[in-house]
């Protein structure tokens, strides 16, 4: 139910400029967010010392945003099982070997 929430919130900040104000606000937090993990992950040697914070907080965003646009449309295919293992899949472009 949270991805519908989601979806509707990003059609209505197309047209709507207070929400669009709050998505970016909100995005900005976000990639901020994912980008002090990343960091930190890589300062404890958890993810790969070479890779672009930025870029894989961008990246891993876009890959969670995308999965919720899918399970949204297609629940039974993306059942909560599939998305975590699509999301391990994609974490561990991430990781030290």
């Amino acid at each position: 139910m949270e991805w519908h929430i989601w979806v509707n919130f990003w059609g209505r900040a197309v047209s709507n400029a207070a929400m669009a104000d709050e998505r970016k606000h909100w995005y900005a937090e976000y990639r901020n967010g994912v980008w002090d993990i990343i960091l930190d992950g890589q300062k404890r040697r958890f993810f790969q010392p070479d890779v672009d914070a930025t870029k894989a907080a961008e990246s891993l965003i876009a890959f969670v945003d995308g999965i919720g646009m899918h399970e949204t449309l297609e629940p039974r295919r993306f059942s909560p099982k599939r998305q975590i293992e699509l999301l391990e899949q994609h974490l561990s472009t991430l990781l030290q070997q």
